[in-house]
């Protein structure tokens, strides 16, 4: 076979494989229609945004010069206010209602906040000062050999004593 032959082949080969391909993407008419009904839905839809969008553009530049004007006039009255509000400042005692003062006290008490990580932290300290003794021996000595088991574990089967562990609800002792 020389090299004719082989691009000669390759070249067959090649558009029987695209002819396959295209086949395989064909589609039937009715889908077909469908399709391109929906896509002209679509870009009619996005032309009609389009319009929209460009009047309002028009009216837009109009209205962010009044907003301009407006944001300069109130920045003006403003400073304005400002410059006599320093002078007339007085220091007068705010009072303040029992039932204002009772609201104060809810919301600001003088007692420090307790925070998660303190309560967690409690909690803690009390389940590792105050061990309860009150499991079976049975019980303690057989989680006892347990552990000694899984110190030498490599593979293979878990005792059943060990799977159930997590399930108990005092597990961490």
């Amino acid at each position: 076979m020389n090299i004719l032959d082989y691009y000669i082949t390759y070249f067959f080969y090649s558009v029987f494989i695209s002819y396959e391909y295209i086949k395989a993407i064909i589609i039937d008419d009715r889908l077909s229609r469908k399709i391109i009904q929906q896509a002209r839905e679509q870009q009619s839809e996005i032309d009609h945004d389009e319009l929209l969008a460009i009047s309002k553009e028009e009216t837009d530049f109009e209205s962010i010069d009044k907003i301009n004007k407006l944001k300069k006039t109130k920045v003006e009255e403003s400073d304005e206010e400002l410059n006599g509000e320093e002078d007339q400042y007085d220091d007068e005692e705010v009072s303040i209602n029992e039932e204002d003062e009772k609201a104060l006290e809810a919301f600001m008490s003088g007692q420090p906040r307790r925070m998660l990580g303190d309560i967690i932290a409690e909690k803690q300290a009390k389940t590792e000062s105050s061990p309860d003794n009150d499991l079976d021996p049975r019980i303690s000595s057989m989680y006892e050999q347990v552990g000694q088991i899984l110190s030498h574990y490599r593979s293979g089967k878990i005792p059943k004593a060990f799977k159930i562990l997590p399930n108990l609800s005092n597990w961490e002792q």
